[in-house]
Order: C-alpha cells, then sequence, then structure tokens
C-alpha cells in the first residue's frame, strides 16, 4: 500500500516531476541541435541571423525576439556556428523553463506547472525537432495563460479582482506576439471553466473572454492582408469542401495515423476522464471538451488537406492544440484533485510515454542529416561546393521542403569548419539546367550573393554549380 502524501509533498513530487521533463528537453536541445536547427524554417531562421547578425521576424511574430537575443549575444563575442547553432537550439528550452518556474513559483500552482509539460508532449512529436516553430512556443504561452486563471486565489489574498483581470490580459497580449491560432485552445480552456465552475453571470470572468476575443481580433484584422497568414487563413476557407469526401485527403490519412499509434494513450486518458465529468454531472463541460476536439481536428484536416505525402512535421505541430484541450480534464479531474497517487502515477506514465515517442522522432531527421552529407560528400570536393540536382531523384520522404536545402547544406557543411561550406539546391521539374549550372556568384537564382556571407561562417567559392550524379536511392513511403 502507498504512504499517505500530504498536500506539500504532493506539491513537491509534481515540481521534481516537472524539473525532470525540462532537464530532459534541455539536454536533448543541445545533443540534438543539428536535428533541430538543421531543418526547414529553424535552418531558413538560422540563415538569415548569421548574415545579418540582426533580428529576423519573417512573419512579424515578435516572440521571437525572446529567443533570438541570447544567439545573437554569443554571435557578437564571436561564438562559431556549432556554438551558435547549439546555443540557439536551447534557448527556447530555456525559455519554456523560466515559464514552468514563473507557473510554479509565481502562480504557486505546481499542478499547472505539469498542465505545461503536458501540452508540449502530449499530442507533439516531430515539432520538437523544428526548433524554431512559433506554434510549438505558443503551447507554452497559452499554459501560461490557463496557469493564472486557474491559480489558487486564496493564495494571493491581496489580489483584487481589478488586479487579476489585468494581468490576465497582460498575459493575452504577450499570446498575440506568438502564433495567432492559439487562441483557440485558450477559448477552449475559457468555455469549460465557464461550463465547469458555472461562471454564468461572473462579470470580471466575461471581462477575460470579451479582452480575449477583442485582441485576436485585431490581431487577425492586422494579418488580413499577409503574405504568410493572411493567404494561409484563405486557403483553409477554400479548402473546406474537403469534409465532404475526408478520405480522399492525405490528411485525414495522417490525422488517423497519429490517433492510432502516437496519440492511443492520451486519448484514451481523455475519453476516459471526459466519462468522469459524466459522471460528476458536469456534463456540459465534457461535451464542450468533446466538441473542441473534433472541431480542433477539423481545422488541422481542412488546413493541411493540400499535402500530397507524410509531411508530419508540418501537421504534428497543429495537432499540438488538441493537446491543450486533452490536458484540461487532466488539471481538473486528476492533477487538482486529492488522489495524489494516481495524480503522480498519471503524469509520469504521459510524459514518459510522450517523451519517449519524441526521442525516437530523432531517427528520422538524423537520417535526413546523413542524406544530405552523403549528397555533399560524395558529388564535391575543394573546387564544386556548389551543387544542383533536379527533384526527378530527389528523395522527398527524407527532406520534405525543397527551398529549404539551400539553407540546410550551407549550414550542415559548415558545422566543423568555414572551410568545408558547401550548398545544394534543388532545381524544379522544368527548371533550365543550363542556366542554372552557369550561376557563379550566388548561392542560386533567387538567393543572396555570395560575397553577404559571413565569412567567419560560411567560405563558398564563386565558381559554377555542378550537377549531382550520385544520390541514394529514394526510399519508399
Amino acid at each position: 500500500m502507498l504512504p499517505t502524501l500530504s498536500k506539500q509533498q504532493y506539491q513537491l513530487a509534481l515540481q521534481l516531476i516537472g524539473h525532470a521533463f525540462f532537464w530532459v528537453l534541455i539536454a536533448w536541445s543541445i545533443l540534438f541541435y543539428k536535428e533541430r536547427m538543421l531543418n526547414f524554417d529553424s535552418a531558413y531562421y538560422c540563415f538569415n541571423i548569421l548574415r545579418t547578425g540582426e533580428f529576423f521576424l519573417p512573419h512579424d511574430r515578435t516572440i521571437n525576439y525572446a529567443s533570438q537575443w541570447l544567439p545573437l549575444l554569443a554571435m557578437q563575442m564571436g561564438c562559431s556556428l556549432k556554438t551558435f547553432l547549439m546555443v540557439y537550439s536551447a534557448s527556447f528550452i530555456v525559455l519554456h523553463y523560466l515559464m514552468y518556474n514563473l507557473i510554479v513559483y509565481g502562480f504557486r500552482n505546481a499542478e499547472t506547472g505539469i498542465f505545461l509539460a503536458l501540452c508540449m508532449c502530449l499530442t507533439t512529436r516531430y515539432k520538437f525537432y523544428s526548433g524554431i516553430s512559433e506554434i510549438y512556443f505558443s503551447l507554452v504561452l497559452a499554459a501560461l495563460f490557463v496557469a493564472w486563471l486557474s491559480k489558487n486565489r486564496s493564495l494571493f489574498p491581496k489580489l483584487s479582482n481589478i488586479q487579476h483581470v489585468l494581468i490576465a490580459c497582460l498575459i493575452t497580449l504577450v499570446c498575440t506576439t506568438a502564433h495567432p491560432i492559439i487562441v483557440l485552445p485558450m477559448l477552449a480552456f475559457l468555455g469549460f471553466d465557464w461550463f465547469y465552475h458555472k461562471r454564468w453571470f461572473d462579470g470580471w470572468n466575461w471581462s477575460i473572454i470579451a479582452f480575449v476575443l477583442a485582441a485576436f481580433s485585431y490581431r487577425y484584422w492586422a494579418i488580413k492582408s499577409s503574405s504568410y497568414e493572411g493567404n494561409r487563413l484563405g486557403n483553409a476557407w477554400e479548402q473546406f469542401e474537403a469534409i465532404y469526401t475526408p478520405t480522399e485527403f492525405r490528411s485525414w490519412h495522417i490525422i488517423k495515423y497519429f490517433l492510432e499509434t502516437e496519440y492511443t494513450l492520451a486519448a484514451a486518458v481523455f475519453i476516459i476522464l471526459v466519462g468522469i465529468l459524466f459522471w460528476q454531472r458536469k456534463i456540459l463541460s465534457g461535451l464542450f471538451l468533446l466538441l473542441c476536439t473534433v472541431l480542433l481536428a477539423l481545422l488541422v484536416f481542412v488546413t493541411y488537406s493540400y499535402l500530397t505525402s507524410d509531411t508530419y512535421f508540418m501537421i504534428d505541430g497543429y495537432l499540438g492544440l488538441i493537446g491543450i484541450v486533452w490536458a484540461i480534464p487532466i488539471l481538473f479531474v486528476v492533477l487538482k484533485s486529492e488522489r495524489y497517487w494516481w495524480s503522480i502515477l498519471l503524469s509520469v506514465g504521459l510524459l514518459g510515454f510522450s517523451l519517449q515517442r519524441t526521442y525516437s522522432k530523432h531517427t528520422f531527421f538524423k537520417e535526413r542529416l546523413e542524406y544530405l552529407t552523403y549528397l555533399m560528400d560524395n558529388n564535391g570536393d575543394a573546387e564544386h561546393r556548389k551543387l544542383t540536382m533536379q527533384v526527378q531523384t530527389f528523395d522527398w520522404s527524407k527532406t520534405w521542403l525543397r527551398w529549404a536545402i539551400p539553407y540546410e547544406t550551407l549550414l550542415l557543411s559548415s558545422v566543423e569548419s568555414p572551410d568545408s561550406t558547401k550548398t545544394v539546391y534543388i532545381a524544379d521539374w522544368d527548371a533550365d539546367m543550363e542556366k542554372i549550372l552557369s550561376i557563379s556568384d550566388k548561392l542560386h537564382d533567387e538567393m543572396h550573393p555570395i560575397s553577404s556571407l559571413p565569412r567567419l561562417y560560411f567560405k563558398l567559392d564563386t565558381n559554377e554549380y555542378v550537377k549531382i550524379t550520385d544520390a541514394p536511392a529514394k526510399t519508399k513511403k
């Protein structure tokens, strides 16, 4: 029989679990710095920061200021490329860890510290290896919002209602600096809390809801003409007809795959806890969570209905929104209950399972780096460092995004020394190869002049491109 725990001992146990979770992630962020920073958007951000020596905010998500000042500081101190990548990779998780400590010790809310950890891993796998992902950062900010609203008000006897609301509004404004889609799980929490605590006539709570709606409505209005997010919103509406024939779209099968393999344990716990809510006569709360789950899954399916292959990392981050919804009943039904041992065992089980699944995904990112290394080592030499190939011989199963390859290979080849810099450009199906092969002073016809590259990190010649003739056989999907 397990020994009885006091409230204080239970809180300490949760704190230790949370600290262990973040120490593991910090260690992984350093150990897997190549896997996290030399792919897709991460490589693109790194390249531009290194090239300009300034902050890089391509989508006006100002939350990136918080994560980029540390690697920029390392650059100013003359660090190597390897150190820069390690510092940049770790900076995100360190920021998340600081927010965890703010929640646990500032908000005095150890239960929501575990909620934060669950938000980061319950339904995300590949996204951990997309180091600069704003959607991943946004999950943390949403948890911060939940932590403040779910704190024990009796621990703050001097805090007035107006102060409570103002701080909630301040956190909301911080959330608007990240990915705007994070408003959906924030509203899911507010709706659940409204039903669960029967806040029908709580004017202070209504004021928070109104402010969240107003702040994010302005945010969406501000980006409606954005070349990136505005177009994504417009495309989502245009793709909505996909709901009539869902099985014809790859995104349907990707979500189904995740539910059947990666999310089975979390989904089972969620369904059981919704059942407990029904048993506790919190029927509207349970139904609301089920509805939010369905709507978020539908949104992800429609938004990514254009996918034609298993590009997991793109869809994985948005499925993290569902993880927040699933973590809500864990917070209220389990973590905030007096079933201390059940809470501890469930937290360790879910976090441990999710961490193991996340760890296993590093193999994919390791293999794709090995593929790119093979292309460079077996087709380039000291005289030929600018390589190109057409997509006909390109292994999509290992790379996913063609446009990112020049940035990825430039950084990967230069990690140990700028003297070994190489780059690979993947030409389009109908590209004029003779024109591409003749380029000498640029990375390729759409990128920056070679003279603009900082020689502290990259030393690339101005010879013409050479065609890749030795590429590994394509991997069948």
